[in-house]
């Protein structure tokens, strides 16, 4: 059986990893004739997959739909293949996760835990492995089961996990046991977690009928990912295939992701790309240094263009914190805000509302308070603040409507066109004489309202999309101008990093990746959080005081 021809791309942030895949896809289309349906580009998140979806449409002509059929993450690849073998009959019905069951009446990890007299909190692997926050019993019952099935271990092998077990090995074997049948039998069809239908595209040798391949974000494989990888490599179907990856980003060991198989998986042939075209000198110096004072690293990362500016933040001091973030908002395009864990970005997500910052949350769909309908009362109310300008009539029936005797308010209003004077709307509002009393007047949850209020009186201030803040893990394959990274662990992590080699080298890999979001402007922020700070942020040096 003849091989594929491997090449490998070994990328350093924002050194053009992703675009040299364009680039060989570029090369395929007009050399080999390569058209969408030859080709699966696979990424590692579907954030990613938008991103590429667009990067594709460029080289092809055709629809996004046309296009999404060939661009997949890798477990959407084996859902599509299991469906068409007829394992999965019916994914909407069938694929479950704990965040879309947790939305049900009765859903299947709550009623399996209540069955087995477990209490079950929905909490992640991630945030066990980091004791951040606290876990029912049922949880890590899911999260050893998550862990086994993406290591390929068998249950006896569950010591090894990384989540406390309170129960001997033979018991936590049954209740695996129980919970596979659970899922098989619960409901009419078979409920399937991404890992399952992986597993049964493995077993089943299910792979798309494609020429070449190409792969991103190839560092952060599990060995059951990478297993699905080798068997579709030595299937005998493929002839090319590209690999892009940076081991020195690979940061989801909680997943069992490795830099392992990144580095030692064939290839015919490597690049090697180590200058960013994204971060600025300083910045890039710095997070060289956070990677090379860690141990056993050595990385090769310089910048294309100088300039930059890495700098501490007193986080104690509120005055000092407003400074910075006001400043890293001037960049047209915005800034993050970037966490070790969920529990401190709950935190920096308070604090933000109650100083009037709107913002959204990476990797998720949560806006906290800013949804759509907020952010444009928001604006409403902000033209109020300011006193000049008209106000959006979709805004202030927005508004309305959330007030008593909206009806009667929306009599007293004075349209000109798609927008009201301010002076008709606060005439809509002759029993209030500020923006904080239309405030008090809505129908919403108090928190709610403070928020509101809060930006309200910032009349000049930032829009949700201008600011995200998450974890450093969620930012992964994102940038910005401005970052402010927050130097700070939990005790946990903290213990681990001094008892751990392997959890040391990797919390290097994370706060290099947290560094390497800023392109511009990174705020080391100390003092907003008690407790000990991130190590490598600590001994890397760069940091303009």
């Amino acid at each position: 059986m003849s091989r594929p021809h491997i090449t490998r791309i070994d990328g350093s942030p924002g050194a053009g990893k992703t675009h040299q895949l364009k680039n060989y896809l570029k090369r395929e289309r007009d050399e080999n004739g390569v058209r969408i349906g030859d080709f699966r580009y696979i990424t590692f998140t579907n954030a990613g997959r938008d991103d590429a979806v667009t990067e594709v449409m460029e080289l092809f002509d055709g629809s996004r739909e046309d296009i999404e059929t060939s661009v997949r993450t890798l477990h959407s690849v084996a859902l599509v293949e299991a469906w068409d073998a007829g394992i999965v009959e019916d994914p909407g019905e069938q694929i479950i996760t704990q965040q879309t069951e947790s939305s049900k009446e009765n859903g299947l990890y709550e009623s399996f835990a209540r069955r087995h007299g477990m209490h079950f909190q929905g909490r992640d692997l991630r945030d066990t492995r980091e004791r951040d926050g606290e876990s029912g019993t049922a949880d890590t019952l899911f999260q050893l089961n998550e862990w086994l099935t993406l290591t390929r271990k068998p249950a006896k092998k569950a010591r090894q996990a990384p989540v406390p077990l309170p129960w001997s090995t033979s018991r936590a074997k049954k209740l695996l046991d129980a919970w596979d049948d659970y899922k098989r039998t619960a409901r009419p069809l078979r409920q399937f977690e991404h890992m399952d239908y992986l597993d049964e595209a493995i077993t089943g040798y299910l792979f798309p009928s494609v020429d070449v391949l190409f792969i991103d974000e190839f560092q952060d494989f599990s060995p059951q990912e990478y297993l699905y990888y080798k068997l579709w490599r030595d299937s005998g179907n493929l002839s090319r295939v590209y690999l892009a990856g940076d081991p020195n980003q690979s940061i989801y060991s909680f997943r069992a992701g490795t830099p392992f198989y990144f580095e030692e998986t064939d290839a015919s042939e490597d690049v090697y790309l180590s200058e960013t075209y994204r971060c600025r000198s300083a910045i890039a110096d710095y997070a060289r240094s956070v990677l090379n004072v860690g141990p056993g690293a050595d990385t090769d990362f310089n910048a294309h263009f100088d300039g930059g500016t890495v700098k501490r933040v007193d986080g104690s001091r509120d005055a000092h914190m407003k400074a910075a973030l006001e400043n890293a908002l001037t960049y047209e395009s915005g800034a993050f805000m970037l966490a070790r864990t969920n529990s401190k970005v709950w935190a920096i997500r308070r604090w933000l509302q109650s100083h009037g910052y709107p913002y959204h949350v990476l990797g998720t769909r949560q806006r906290g308070p800013w949804s759509e309908r907020m952010t444009q009362m928001l604006n409403a109310l902000r033209t109020l603040q300011r006193g000049s300008g008209g106000v959006s009539a979709e805004a202030v029936h927005r508004l309305m409507a959330h007030t008593p005797q909206s009806d009667l308010r929306k009599q007293l209003l004075d349209r000109h066109g798609d927008a009201y004077t301010i002076e008709s709307v606060w005439k809509a509002f002759t029993d209030v004489n500020t923006v904080g009393q239309i405030v008090a007047k809505l129908d919403f949850e108090s928190w709610k309202r403070d928020a509101l209020r809060a930006a309200a009186n910032r009349p000049a201030g930032n829009s949700p999309d201008e600011l995200a803040v998450g974890t450093i893990h969620a930012a992964k394959g994102l940038e910005r101008p401005a970052v402010l990274l927050f130097n700070s662990y939990n005790s946990h992590i903290e213990t681990q990093y001094h008892e751990n080699m392997d959890i040391q080298k990797e919390e290097h890999r994370v706060a290099y990746v947290g560094a390497t979001r800023a392109s511009k402007r990174l705020l080391i922020v100390n003092g907003f959080f008690d407790g000990p700070r991130m190590t490598p942020l600590e001994r890397a040096t760069g940091v303009v005081a």
